[in-house]
């Protein structure tokens, strides 16, 4: 939401392995709740020119989610 990310690699990745995506990119307990979140998120994506969004650590189901019904339903919103 902030447009804060970290491009992952196996060299990135490999000391994290079995062990969860919370420590590997310090994520806070950022949830999205709010439409200003979800746009945040949105524009962000679209700033960063995203083909793909990996949602990691924290409450990240729930966020990834809650983020593709989101960009699901602007994507029939705006075609």
């Amino acid at each position: 939401m902030k447009c804060k990310y970290v491009e992952l690699n196996s060299d990135f990745v490999y000391p994290y392995k079995n062990q969860g995506g919370f420590n590997m990119i310090c994520s806070g307990r950022d949830k999205i709740e709010t439409p200003e979140h979800f746009k945040q998120a949105e524009d962000t994506a679209n700033k960063l020119d995203l083909d793909g969004l990996v949602v990691i650590g924290g409450d990240s189901n729930t966020n990834a989610s809650l983020l593709a019904e989101y960009f699901r339903l602007a994507s029939n919103t705006n075609s």
